[in-house]
């Protein structure tokens, strides 16, 4: 059960309550094997099916006045299914840890939605009015190739391709007026190498790695009545890591790093069309929203102690392109917000 509220101030005062509650079914099947094809061969496969059969039962109560304006209803009926397959073959060589293991992974998800609900503006009818049928369907695909050698006694290093696809395809129908029907096609591919090596000098011990990417998406958005938009991004980018580890005894231990990372955006704050509304809320995906990028500095120490351990950490990071929410007035109707 989830729950929540939204309270507006000014001219346009209102409480918006809204509560949640899903009903869910899952079965779960999983199938596998490893293969030791002999002492250096290992060849493994394994897909996993997932049933599922959701009940989503929600409302909206919008008070405005001290009296309830709104008592809007909705009614979710979901069955998906969805299936993973995963194949991996390693190849150990002669010495230690000197290896080279290959891994593709496929998963496949049919999610398919029938909607009920009410957009009612008497408190006192609560009939179910208007329906959605939604088609919603996505498909995601990983292969990697990963490489290690123990250069030296004191030394390793790491090597690694990636490749990654995500398509997710939508179609909205509905009989509400007012509202039309939309669909969107998502692509979304990421092709990155990495390279990591680390090496031990004494009471220090370093790790200096990279990982060098491209990242490209292409998406298509429709919806009656309204131009298309599509979407499309190519970036690339390098995000290195360094890590220092050092142990001055055997109590005591700093360690320094640095690293670039990101955090994209999902199909729902890219997508244009409408994700969800109240009768005085409109929540919108921006797609023009670029990924956030965050470069972080850390220090920490590490003091060992009796049955235990202390550490004490600092850091300092910079995000660029912040991802987060946004609630303004919206310039259709000005009683009604939009959230982005």
């Amino acid at each position: 059960n989830n729950f929540g509220n939204v309270t507006r101030t000014g001219a346009n005062a209102s409480i918006q309550r809204f509560n949640f509650d899903n009903h869910n079914k899952s079965h779960l099947l999983k199938f596998g094997a490893d293969i030791y094809i002999n002492d250096k061969n290992t060849l493994s496969f394994y897909t996993t099916q997932n049933f599922f059969d959701g009940d989503g039962f929600g409302s909206t109560i919008i008070t405005q006045n001290n009296a309830i304006t709104t008592n809007a209803r909705n009614v979710q009926l979901q069955e998906n299914k969805s299936g993973t397959y995963n194949v991996n073959y390693k190849i150990d060589f002669e010495k230690e840890g000197h290896n080279l293991e290959f891994e593709a992974n496929y998963s496949k998800t049919d999610s398919p939605e029938d909607a009920t609900n009410s957009d009612l503006i008497s408190p006192n009818n609560k009939e179910l009015n208007y329906f959605n049928t939604i088609t919603n369907n996505r498909n995601n695909t990983l292969v990697n190739l990963d490489y290690t050698n123990p250069v030296s006694k004191e030394g390793k290093l790491e090597l690694g391709l990636e490749y990654r696809a995500n398509n997710t395809a939508n179609i909205n129908l509905t009989d509400q007026t007012g509202n039309a029907n939309s669909s969107f096609d998502y692509d979304r591919k990421i092709y990155s190498g990495y390279v990591n090596y680390g090496h031990k000098f004494g009471k220090l011990t370093m790790q200096l790695g990279a990982r060098l990417e491209q990242y490209e998406i292409d998406g298509i958005f429709n919806q009656t009545g309204e131009n298309t938009e599509n979407v499309t991004d190519n970036i690339f980018s390098i995000y290195p890591s360094t890590f220092f580890t050092y142990a001055a005894s055997e109590k005591n231990q700093w360690q320094l790093s640095y690293s670039r990372r990101v955090d994209r955006p999902n199909i729902q704050q890219v997508n244009p069309i409408r994700e969800w509304s109240t009768p005085l809320i409109t929540s919108i995906g921006n797609e023009n929203l670029a990924p956030q990028f965050t470069n972080s500095l850390e220090l920490n120490y590490t003091r060992r102690i009796k049955n235990g351990s202390l550490t004490f950490g600092t850091f300092y990071r910079k995000i660029n392109d912040v991802i987060s929410r946004v609630t303004y007035a919206d310039p259709s109707d000005t009683n009604n917000v939009r959230q982005i």
